[in-house]
């Protein structure tokens, strides 16, 4: 005889195979990055083939980690990464293993670039948008990016649609968004996509969004 093991033993003992069985997965790694502080955003580039990407060399993986530190996530990483996979990245952070012996473990630091924004815009009554409503449409725009994504592109129409979302139906009858790095001139301004670097989480500088009233 041993012990009847109880509820609380069992869910734990059931939670922890759990979590043995989904270690060197896609989804263990983010996840267990994702319960660190600091980390807001993950995401993997693997590259298994035996040809290098901009992302990663042949047979290895990129994790692109948003805040953290570096130490805490390289220990996350080494710990449930697959024992036979290379990692690659811009950072490197030297691992203790369990046998005693050290591994180089690396990973790319998530990055920002931010964006001014510029509204060229008309309206059903001839009158500019008062101070209410450009409150409500930097409102929306700070929501907005709260769900971009590293690497990820955001479309001129994504912009466009919460513009005329955050107003009431019908304000607009015209409306043209033109975006730029805040670090370049006006002259770069484009009614194109953001289309950011592999690392990067774009975001709007919202004390640099105008509006001008015009076709």
């Amino acid at each position: 005889g041993t012990d009847v093991e109880t509820d609380a033993e069992f869910r734990s003992r059931f939670n922890d195979n759990q979590d043995e069985a989904a270690a060197a997965t896609r989804p263990a790694i983010i996840s267990a990055l994702l319960d660190l502080d600091g980390v807001t955003k993950v995401r993997i580039y693997d590259n298994p083939t035996d040809t290098d990407t901009t992302y990663a060399p042949a047979f290895t993986f990129n994790t692109v980690v948003y805040g953290g530190v570096a130490e805490t996530v390289a220990e996350t990483i080494y710990a449930k990464k697959p024992i036979n996979t290379l990692t690659s990245g811009t950072t490197s952070v030297v691992v203790d293993t369990e046998d005693g012996a050290t591994e180089t473990i690396k990973f790319t630091a998530g990055a920002t670039d931010t964006y001014s924004v510029k509204m060229v815009y008309q309206t059903s009554s001839g009158k500019v948008l008062n101070s209410t409503e450009q409150a409500d449409i930097l409102s929306a725009l700070t929501t907005l990016q709260a769900y971009f994504e590293i690497g990820s592109n955001v479309t001129n129409d994504q912009i466009k649609g919460v513009i005329y979302g955050a107003l009431d139906f019908g304000r607009l009858t015209s409306l043209h968004v033109y975006v730029k790095l805040s670090s370049d001139d006006d002259s770069a301004y484009t009614e194109g996509d953001i289309s950011p670097v592999y690392n990067v989480v774009p975001s709007f500088d919202t004390d640099n969004i105008s509006y001008e009233y015009g076709t």
